[in-house]
């Protein structure tokens, strides 16, 4: 509201007002695509760690095959 209040006094552009008055929803806009983001490094290494364990697991089952 401050800013706001500074902006007026000062006769901006219409663009500039804009611009202010868009700004806290662009921050919460790159704080969402920075949450996706992050969720999405999560279910990459989560799969990656699926597939090492089911690996592992197929391979032992293997050995234990083999070797029977």
């Amino acid at each position: 509201m401050k800013m706001l209040i500074a902006i007026l006094t000062a006769k901006p552009t219409m663009t500039e007002v804009i611009n202010a008055l868009l700004m806290p929803v662009n921050n919460k806009l790159k704080a969402i695509t920075q949450l996706f983001k992050t969720h999405r490094e999560v279910i990459s290494t989560t799969i990656e760690t699926i597939v090492s364990l089911s690996l592992i697991i197929f391979c032992f089952f293997a050995f234990i095959y083999l070797f029977n």
